[in-house]
């Protein structure tokens, strides 16, 4: 209860500096639509045993049959600024996901920002030094390592626009859980409303794979909004430029997701992540959103660290 509240008056006083003068706009955009996740293994799993129980199931407290993982093949891993920074948990709980599989995963080092935001704010020098230097770090050897797993829709569609072919594919993170072998399950009876990022559906042709994985989740059923195709209003530095517009289009968003009737959202991106957890906390604050990379995590996980 406490955390409802919080987060709805976080939400009324956003909406306040919304309407404010000068700067303030922009400040509510930033301090509103920042991604988060729940840091500790515990607390995740404590969250979705909670809507579990909501909906009169029982989560199960066995750990799924240990299994002897086949070798699934290298991976190189893409850290991405904002899942490095705001969401290392995450990060963590996705990479121990890819080795439970049966995949060797290397994070090269030398890897830098995709430069995306760069790019979008009309800085072009650094945005390509950055990608000099991802091409450095990627592009040695690179395919014999493995594909290139990134967790933001955002740095994918960058990193393929960007990245040579010598490089190696790029795969989203999704892609790489559905193509690895299947670890062994526990159920999962929620309905789960999902989001495509517009970098993922518009500018990779996206979604498919996320859908097939959530599909391998005993008890769980996926659910779409109404308004598929519409932007939840982040756009990488766009919802900092046009403050208005973008929360205008969060509440739209959050109002959609939250008309499914799901007990919980998840999506692939950063921004997506925080930008429509900010128009949950005014149009549902009890409807939670995840990446979707933690909820398979609980789905295949063995203990809880």
């Amino acid at each position: 209860a406490r955390g409802t509240a919080r987060a709805v008056l976080g939400a009324h006083w956003r909406r306040r500096l919304e309407q404010g003068p000068g700067p303030l706009p922009q400040l509510a955009r930033l301090v509103g639509s920042v991604p988060a996740a729940p840091r500790g293994d515990a607390e995740l799993v404590h969250l979705i045993d909670r809507l579990i129980a909501a909906r009169g199931g029982a989560p199960s407290s066995a750990p799924p049959p240990a299994w002897d993982a086949p070798d699934a093949g290298p991976l190189r891993f893409f850290r991405g600024c904002a899942n490095d920074g705001l969401l290392g948990a995450t990060s963590r709980r996705l990479l121990a996901a890819l080795r439970h599989a049966g995949h060797t995963v290397t994070v090269p080092t030398g890897q830098d920002c995709c430069g995306a935001l760069a790019a979008h704010t009309g800085r072009p020098g650094r945005a390509g030094t950055l990608q000099r230097r991802n091409r450095e770090a990627f592009g040695v050897g690179g395919p014999a390592q493995g594909p290139l797993v990134v967790e933001a829709a955002g740095c994918g569609l960058e990193l393929a626009d960007t990245l040579p072919e010598a490089c190696g594919p790029i795969l989203d993170a999704a892609a790489a859980l559905l193509a690895a072998p299947c670890p062994p399950r526990r159920p999962v009876p929620l309905r789960v409303a999902v989001h495509d990022p517009c970098h993922g559906r518009h500018g990779r042709g996206l979604g498919a794979d996320l859908r097939a994985l959530l599909g391998r989740i005993p008890d769980l059923v996926w659910c779409e909004p109404v308004e598929i195709e519409v932007c939840c209003g982040s756009g990488g530095a766009w919802g900092l430029r046009y403050p208005e517009m973008s929360a205008t289009l969060a509440r739209r968003k959050a109002a959609d997701l939250a008309a499914t009737g799901a007990d919980l959202v998840v999506t692939t991106n950063p921004g997506c992540l925080g930008q429509i957890a900010d128009g949950l906390a005014l149009e549902r604050p009890e409807l939670p959103i995840l990446p979707a990379t933690d909820l398979w995590w609980y789905a295949v996980r063995s203990d809880v660290g």
